[in-house]
Formats: structure tokens, C-alpha cells, sequence
């Protein structure tokens, strides 16, 4: 399955390489893990901000050693854009459920109508 857009990175996940990379305070998609010997991220965690990624992704810092991140234009897509997360890594994710859509949102997921 393709998300249908990209993730930046993986970076470091810390308070130095978040305030780097992640320098617009909007809505927005990141998944955490740690890093495979060959570069890649082993998804663990996927979550969204409605509206400041960089404050969330500082609070997360230390839970998992990287991240990668891609920003929404509004907190209905940030939304969305979790759900493809969930669906594409959900095998791979620790003890999480379906992302829920904000209060007073109507966006239903595009793969399975939660």
C-alpha cells in the first residue's frame, strides 16, 4: 500500500534534532522506532498533532531513538494521514489501535470508515 505522501527522514529523536528539522508549528503525521542496521525505521509508534508537530514530537523524545515526520494541511488530513500510517505499519506498531478523528471532525478513514 502507498501513503500517498512522504516522510522526512529518520533523524535522531531529541530535542536538538526535532528544533533542526521540524521548524513549522502545524498539523502533521510522525512515526517512531529505531533504526534498522541498513537505514531504515522500524516503525513502532504512529501519531499526529493537530496543530504543533514539533511540541509533540519534543514530548515524545526518548520513548524511541528516531523518528520521521511529514506535515498536513489541516488537522482533518493530519487525521487521515494517520490512518494510512496505522494501516500501512499497524503489524509492526506496539499495542496501538486505530487512530480516532478529532472532536467534532466527520472525516471517516479512507480504508476501513472508522
Amino acid at each position: 500500500m502507498a501513503l500517498g505522501f512522504d516522510l522526512d527522514g529518520p533523524f535522531t529523536l531529541d530535542a536538538k534534532s526535532v528544533g533542526a528539522t521540524v521548524k513549522r508549528r502545524r498539523a502533521g503525521v510522525y512515526v517512531l522506532g529505531e533504526l534498522h542496521p541498513q537505514g531504515a525505521l522500524i516503525a513502532r509508534y504512529a501519531g499526529r498533532s493537530d496543530d504543533d508537530l514539533a511540541e509533540q514530537l519534543r514530548r515524545q523524545a526518548g520513548s524511541f531513538t528516531h523518528f520521521v515526520y511529514a506535515y498536513a494541511n489541516s488537522p482533518d488530513e493530519a487525521y487521515l494521514m494517520e490512518c494510512a500510517l496505522y494501516h500501512e505499519w499497524s503489524t509492526q506498531l506496539r499495542s496501538q489501535s486505530h487512530p480516532e478523528s478529532r472532536v467534532g471532525s466527520y472525516v471517516k478513514c479512507h480504508f476501513c470508515g472508522a
